[in-house]
This record gives C-alpha cells, structure tokens and sequence, in this order.
C-alpha cells in the first residue's frame, strides 16, 4: 500500500518554458492607425473606434450603399478585439449609419452621409 503513495512525495521535475519566437513583421499600418485611437484615455475604446467610423463615413472614405471592412480588417487595422469592433459597428448601427446583412456584410446607409434620417410616414 504505500508503494502506491510514493510517487505522490516525489514531485515531478518542471522544465523551464520556451520562449515562442518574436515576429519582426511590418507594424507601420497599424501603428498609424492606432494613433486614432488613445488606449490609456478615459473613453471606451469601441466609442473611438465608432468616432473614427463615422468620421470616415462622413469624409466619403466609406460610401453610401457600400460595405466598410469585415471585422477581422477592423480588428487587424487598430489592433483591438472582436468585440470592441462588433460594439462599435453597434452604436453606428443603433444611430442608423449603418446596416447589417447576414451573410454579405455592414452597409453605409446613404443618409448617414446626407446628415437626414430615414424617411417615416
């Protein structure tokens, strides 16, 4: 019986942990582009990333009735999460600037430019 038990006063010997590779890949798009937005700031990073949206919807970067960048552009571009993208792409959505389409994309709604809202009757 306690020939069982000696292995548990015998701790198995730990190795140290290898260290991944660094990537020397380009950053100059994203460091460009992440000046846009201030991580240490008070605001959300989705509530400057919507800013930043909505700016380029306003000067025309991104037409009206055309797709913006999927998500993982978005995410690549500014070097944040998934979610901070899909919150963002939200409160542009809930303000009615933009449209999403299950399976084709997010949409500039042409009165997001004009400055109107949608027509009500």
């Amino acid at each position: 019986m306690l020939g069982s038990l000696g292995n548990l006063f015998h701790p198995v010997p730990t190795y140290p942990r290898q260290s991944r590779p660094v990537s020397h890949r380009p950053r100059s798009p994203r460091v460009r582009i992440m000046s846009e937005i201030d991580f240490d700031g008070p605001d959300p990073i989705y509530v400057q990333l919507s800013a930043v949206l909505e700016r380029r919807i306003k000067d025309g970067t991104y037409p009206p009735n055309r797709k913006i960048p999927p998500e993982a552009g978005l995410r690549e571009e500014f070097g944040v999460a998934r979610n901070t993208v899909r919150a963002a792409i939200k409160v542009l959505t809930d303000r009615g600037m933009l449209r999403p389409v299950v399976g084709r994309g997010v949409f500039v709604l042409p009165w997001a430019v004009e400055g109107t809202g949608p027509e009500k009757d």
